[in-house]
Parts: C-alpha cells; sequence; structure tokens
C-alpha cells in the first residue's frame, strides 16, 4: 500500500489504528435520528478497516521465506479471526445480560462500538514501538531455498521510504 510505502509500516498501522478508534468513538456522538450521520461514519470506517486487515498479511508475505509463507500466513489468518470469533461469539450474551430483553433491539451496538475504540487507540500507541525494518531488502542467513541467491523474492511487496 503506499502508505505503508510512504510512511512505514508501524506508522501507516498507527494511522489507521488511530483513525479507527476515531471513527468507533464518532459513533457514540450520532443523535438516535441521524442515520445519515451513522452511515457515513461506518462507510469512513472501510479504510482504516482495509488497512489493518490487510497491512499484516502483506508483512508477512514479504518477510517470510517461500517455503514456510503458506504456515506463516494461516497462523496469523488464525490469531486474527479467533479474536473476530470470540468477540462475535460473546458480545451477544453480554448485552442480553446487561440490557436484558431490549439488547435485541440495537441499543446497545453504540456501546460496543465505543468500546472498540479504546483498544483501537491503544494498538495505534502500541504500533509507534514497532520497528521500521528494511522490508524493501529482506536477506536470510543460509538461505531459505528460494532461487540461487538469498534474497526474498516478495521481498519489493513493500519498500520502506529512505
Amino acid at each position: 500500500p503506499a502508505a505503508a510505502r510512504l510512511l512505514g509500516v508501524p506508522r501507516a498501522l498507527a494511522g489507521a489504528y488511530a483513525a479507527l478508534a476515531a471513527l468507533l468513538f464518532c459513533t457514540s456522538l450520532v443523535p438516535r435520528d441521524a442515520e445519515w450521520a451513522a452511515v457515513a461514519i461506518v462507510a469512513c470506517l472501510g479504510l482504516p478497516w482495509a488497512v489493518t486487515q490487510s497491512l499484516p498479511y502483506a508483512v508477512v508475505a514479504a518477510h517470510a521465506p517461500a517455503a514456510r509463507r503458506g504456515a506463516l500466513l494461516g497462523a496469523l489468518n488464525v490469531f486474527v479471526t479467533l479474536p473476530e470469533v470470540t468477540v462475535d461469539l460473546g458480545v451477544k450474551p453480554l448485552l442480553n445480560a446487561i440490557q436484558g430483553k431490549d439488547a435485541g433491539d440495537g441499543s446497545g451496538a453504540g456501546a460496543v462500538l465505543l468500546a472498540g475504540a479504546f483498544p483501537a487507540a491503544l494498538a495505534a500507541l502500541v504500533a509507534l514501538f514497532v520497528p521500521d525494518g528494511q522490508v524493501g531488502a529482506v536477506r536470510r542467513e543460509g538461505g531459505d531455498d528460494v532461487g540461487d541467491d538469498d534474497t526474498h523474492e516478495g521481498a519489493a511487496l513493500l519498500p520502506t521510504r529512505q
């Protein structure tokens, strides 16, 4: 992605997480009768969501040796989707426990979105401490069984800024 090339991967992720946190927080400011505002915020959520869902896979693909790339991408997929499934299975019972019979009308969605702003903000802060390595020039010690030399063929996916 262009943002990762321009800013570096950690800053691009931090920016995406910060935008996600801000937009999730903004959902709590939308009045009940302003459906257009809620739709606009949800539409804007697509950009930071796309970055947070695609950039980690691009980084793993760029750094992983070809022989292990599939296994590492599969492991990343498990660790990305497992929390999503856990939240999906746990949110409805949590809302039912908090709101009782009114939980099915969507009135708790705002609280869930607002609560999601805090981990997104924390992720933005943590992403700033991730070292911005040389993604564009990955070299493996001892070879990785890719071609005749030790350079990794997928390393040019996300070159860092110079």
